[in-house]
């Protein structure tokens, strides 16, 4: 089995903590038959970079991380 463990993060998506493939026959990852996510811990502090540009986008701030975000 792949687990991978997450990040709950204030915007509403995931950061991915560690991916663990130990024991799998496929060492696949996200595309494995077995894979299952494993919610570790919630942060209402951060948001995700892109949720982050955009938020302060919106407020005026200009970023060159929003070069990227569509």
């Amino acid at each position: 089995m792949c687990l991978e463990r997450l990040i709950s993060l204030r915007c509403s998506h995931y950061e991915s903590y560690k991916m663990d493939k130990e024991g799998c026959k496929y060492q696949t990852g996200r595309q494995c038959p077995n894979y299952v996510q494993l919610k570790i811990r919630e942060d209402k502090s951060r948001s995700c970079p892109k949720c982050k540009a955009q938020g302060l986008a919106a407020i005026g701030i200009s970023s060159f991380s929003l070069r990227g975000v569509k």
